[in-house]
């Protein structure tokens, strides 16, 4: 609990509004790690370049136009911003990175770039993400786009103060509030969209910039439909929005950037769909599955729903029923090649535990913001040990 503290104290110092803003939300112990990970340089350098090629790639024509009858046609919308928080997850093996899932609003970047900046000023090492804030505020510009007025921008989420992640909405809040913008949080039901205003607006504010942390990925729910239409009239820049989502985050595109006769369709390089194979694991739809596949075959794989997050509603082949996987055999799901995570030991309190961990990197467009690994126990990751948690990462 004693890097707890001192984490705490080090957000009071050099946040204070921001730490003001928590109240009684104060980020829990569980959710920092006092561990440091190490990756290889050349590991990291691999990982940047798979970014790069994955990234420019989905914003082809040949890639786009080869994706019209897979993805919605909201996701198909020409938009001219990207997304600002969005994240590649890798498990880090004997062999290099391991792609485990694109994400397009990841979370938990205010305080994977405190973490870092709380370390390097303890440590005397450089963290990629200590400059994330300054370079966070650019990037929201360039989202929103050229305009001489401040940015109001909606927080936005399904029953936000019930999120995990409400004190990150309370930490940006008053980030955003501080820069001289104004900033509300906002249930998504609650927003409304003015068809003759052609704005997107709640009791109080005309939004011209949504941090949109809802999981709704294609606006197909009845409380999303406001962010709908004013995304279909362009009337706001949302960030991340369905196009992003569509081209880079939908499981269903790990198939096509695993399969390398489509990426020789649009034109990649055999030197690029070289490197994106040695990065992702193998992966199956569900259809290449059927009742009397074998345990053992299944014990090899991850099963995956298509718009999965947060690990909800996924299934180690090795744990799964037959009962449950019978039922998915009939849902939208994908097997993932099962890619053990990396193990560290970290000293807390109780001595020594073992934690597995995992790699996220933060991107904005085809850059990385920030690395940090998140330390877990049990099949998933999560923030439930002390001793887990976010933790900075440096390189060898």
């Amino acid at each position: 609990m004693e890097f707890y503290k001192l984490f705490l104290k080090f957000i009071e110092t050099h946040y204070p509004v921001q730490f003001a803003a928590f109240g009684p939300h104060i980020p829990p112990a569980t959710l920092f790690s006092p561990a440091l990970v190490e990756i290889k340089k050349s590991d990291f350098e691999k990982i940047k370049k798979f970014i790069q090629i994955v990234f420019q790639l989905a914003h082809t024509d040949l890639y786009i136009r080869a994706l019209t009858n897979e993805i919605p046609l909201i996701a198909q919308t020409p938009c001219s911003n990207y997304a600002a928080f969005m994240s590649y997850d890798f498990h880090m093996t004997s062999d290099g990175p391991k792609l485990i899932e694109i994400n397009t609003n990841a979370s938990l970047s205010s305080y994977s770039s405190m973490l870092s900046e709380f370390q390097s000023a303890h440590l005397g090492k450089n963290y990629l993400g200590v400059h994330f804030f300054e370079n966070c505020k650019q990037t929201l510009l360039h989202e929103r786009g050229e305009s001489s007025s401040a940015p109001i921008v909606a927080i936005t989420d399904e029953n936000p103060e019930n999120q995990k992640a409400y004190s990150e909405f309370l930490f940006y809040r008053s980030l955003f509030q501080q820069w001289g913008w104004t900033a509300e949080i906002i249930d998504t039901q609650n927003l409304v969209f003015d068809t003759e205003s052609q704005k997107l607006r709640s009791e109080t504010n005309i939004f011209d910039l949504v941090y949109n942390r809802n999981t709704d990925f294609y606006f197909e729910s009845p409380s999303t439909q406001a962010l709908k239409k004013s995304y279909l009239a362009q009337a706001v820049s949302l960030t991340p929005h369905p196009r992003e989502y569509g081209l880079l985050a939908d499981k269903q595109r790990l198939l096509n950037l695993s399969n390398s006769e489509f990426l020789k369709s649009i034109n990649v390089s055999d030197s690029d769909i070289a490197l994106i194979e040695s990065v992702i694991p193998k992966i199956k739809p569900i259809s290449e599955f059927n009742r009397l596949t074998s345990k053992k075959e299944r014990e090899n794989y991850f099963f995956k729903p298509q718009r999965s997050f947060g690990g909800k509603a996924v299934y180690r082949g090795r744990s799964l029923s037959q009962k449950t996987f019978e039922d998915i055999l009939f849902k939208p799901y994908l097997a993932q090649e099962l890619i053990e995570p990396p193990a560290i030991s970290v000293e807390t309190e109780d001595g020594k535990k073992d934690f597995k961990w995992d790699l996220r990197v933060y991107t904005y467009k085809d850059q990385p913001q920030i690395l940090i690994a998140r330390l877990f126990q049990g099949q998933m990751t999560n923030t439930n040990t002390l001793g887990g948690g976010l933790a900075p990462v440096v390189m060898s």
